[in-house]
């Protein structure tokens, strides 16, 4: 098989890798071990049984790109495997007005990321001058300040973590849902997309006012 083979080649170059430092092999071992456990985050992420998984793998990690916060978050909030309901003839009207449901946060999402993109409305909020992609992760992390500061998470999440507000977010809802009432999870990501939204809002009338503006 075309895998076995690349995997073996790969296992003797890493072998012979090793190796050719001789003495020092086992100090570059520990090296690399301990920074795998401190400085490296395995993101779980699950699928129904009738997914293809190889091929939302390789969707996920083409371009070998890391993915931001917002992307993680808005990847997790608009999963339709989150409805907790079945397109069957008893439930396709819940069905149908959950996934309508996700179909508004996605115009909402665009929205704000298009309001964001205002330069004036940015630089108002926020001193960072980058160009970044998803100025949204600046709502998610005001966010997950909150969350974490009123102690609604109980995980050990530092805020230099570059993952932080997505880290937190997950945690918050993994904290909050139930194995037994899928219909309450779902609401509480409607929920907690909802706080984002008047973030924005509470941002946006503050900028829109004039005397609060030049304050």
């Amino acid at each position: 098989k075309i895998d076995d083979y690349y995997l073996t080649n790969a296992k003797e170059v890493i072998e012979n890798w090793f190796s050719s430092y001789g003495p020092l092999e086992k100090d570059i071992k520990f090296d690399i071990r301990s920074k795998i456990n401190r400085s490296i985050q395995f993101i779980w992420y699950q699928v129904e049984k009738e997914n293809n998984s190889v091929e939302i793998f390789t969707k996920i990690n083409m371009g070998k790109i890391p993915l931001t916060n917002a992307e993680l978050f808005k990847a997790l909030l608009l999963n339709t495997d989150n409805i907790p309901f079945e397109k069957t003839t008893e439930q396709i009207g819940e069905y149908e007005r959950a996934k309508n449901q996700l179909e508004k946060i996605a115009f909402e999402w665009d929205y704000i990321e298009q309001s964001l993109r205002d330069d004036d409305f940015w630089y108002f909020i926020s001193n960072d001058y980058k160009e970044s992609e998803t100025r949204i992760d600046y709502l998610l992390k005001l966010k997950a300040k909150q969350l974490k500061s009123s102690n609604a998470i109980t995980d050990v999440i530092y805020e230099t973590d570059s993952l932080f507000s997505f880290l937190v977010i997950n945690s918050y809802l993994k904290k909050s849902s139930s194995a037994d009432d899928l219909v309450a999870n779902f609401e509480n990501h409607i929920k907690l997309w909802k706080d984002i939204v008047k973030l924005h809002d509470i941002l946006k009338s503050w900028y829109s006012d004039l005397e609060i503006y030049h304050y």
